[in-house]
């Protein structure tokens, strides 16, 4: 994900998160001011308290859990900022425990838990925002355990058929299929094959089975079935095969696979391949002129071009100056872009 996604994607969590703890629509102004709440926040030894509560919390004791941070909560004092940063630790730490280890009453009280330290947001100093936001970290933590419980669940049904494995996936939630998908990790290659092949036969009626294929052919170094499945897949899982193989794979095998997805003109797919795995391979002669080449193309020129605009080789450059001297047709226009991205991230470093 690029950064522009990124931050797009944290600020909408954020939105969604604040609104559906406050159940409001817009964003409650900031009520402390960040370096000073911060400076508040460490004011209190608050080690020990920590400490209790991940005892209690290994110990599988939910109640004294709960008992604790309420009465944390409650203390009138410690600064606000001081109880919601314990509070707030103590979510971030139990993601580094077994999975499911306290109860479903103090992941509630978590979730549910409104943040009253409110500091300016980044880019709208009118905003506030919670400076330890505690539900968004104990949603954080339910996915988190999620996962691995689904990844446990996925290596025990690889004894079974693979239609098993394969409709317990479908059937799980978006947290539950990244545990299944991590779980192939630990599968045979005759167990990878199966639940590879049957993903490809249903692929075109349940676009959800692309990281189950395309895992499974990464594992494995299939390109036959990794080609299959990048053909008939779809959503955003093609995105994490392609830079799965761009750092996996050998050279050959991801310019067959690029190649491959150009020839079949798969559109948005085609066009995340260029991107993925092209830049590596501008030394091999033929997926370098298939680069020039597809300057033309209105579809997929202009990724062609951010491609070739990022190499440094001087026949590169050569080629797209020769290009962009024409000042005649789409080619030489994608020329002219290529050289212009490049000069973007120089300019901006002076």
């Amino acid at each position: 994900m690029n950064a522009v996604a990124r931050i797009t994607l944290l600020l909408f969590i954020y939105a969604i998160t604040w609104q559906a703890v406050y159940g409001q629509a817009v964003f409650p102004e900031p009520n402390q001011d960040r370096a000073l709440a911060l400076e508040s926040a460490e004011s209190v030894r608050t080690q020990g308290v920590l400490k209790t509560l991940y005892q209690s919390a290994r110990a599988g004791d939910s109640r004294q859990v709960l008992d604790t941070l309420q009465a944390v909560e409650r203390n009138d004092n410690w600064p606000v900022a001081a109880r919601e940063y314990l509070i707030w630790s103590f979510a971030q730490g139990l993601a580094d425990m077994e999975s499911n280890i306290i109860g479903r009453e103090v992941l509630d009280y978590l979730s549910a838990y409104r943040p009253q330290t409110l500091v300016a947001h980044d880019d709208r100093s009118d905003r506030g925002v919670p400076l330890f936001n505690i539900p968004v970290a104990a949603a954080g933590l339910r996915n988190s355990w999620a996962r691995q419980q689904a990844a446990l669940d996925a290596k025990i049904l690889f004894q079974y058929d693979p239609a098993a494995w394969i409709n317990a996936y479908l059937g799980a939630d978006p947290a539950e299929r990244r545990g299944f998908i991590d779980a192939l990790d630990f599968a045979t290659d005759e167990q990878l094959l199966g639940l590879g092949s049957s993903a490809l036969e249903r692929l075109g009626e349940q676009a959800a089975l692309t990281g189950v294929a395309g895992r499974s052919a990464l594992l494995l170094g299939d390109l036959e079935l990794l080609q299959a499945t990048l053909s008939l897949g779809s959503g955003p899982d093609i995105h994490r095969i392609l830079k799965a193989a761009s750092l996996n794979l050998d050279a050959e095998d991801n310019k067959q696979l690029l190649l491959h997805t150009i020839h079949l003109d798969l559109g948005n797919k085609a066009g995340l391949a260029i991107a993925q795995l092209a830049p590596a391979l501008l030394d091999d002669p033929e997926v370098r002129d298939r680069m020039f080449n597809m300057l033309e193309n209105r579809n997929l020129g202009t990724s062609a071009a951010l491609v070739l605009g990022s190499s440094t080789n001087p026949e590169i450059r050569g080629r797209l100056n020769a290009l962009a001297n024409r000042k005649d047709g789409l080619a030489s226009k994608r020329a002219s872009l290529a050289i212009a991205s490049d000069l973007q991230p120089r300019e901006a470093n002076r």
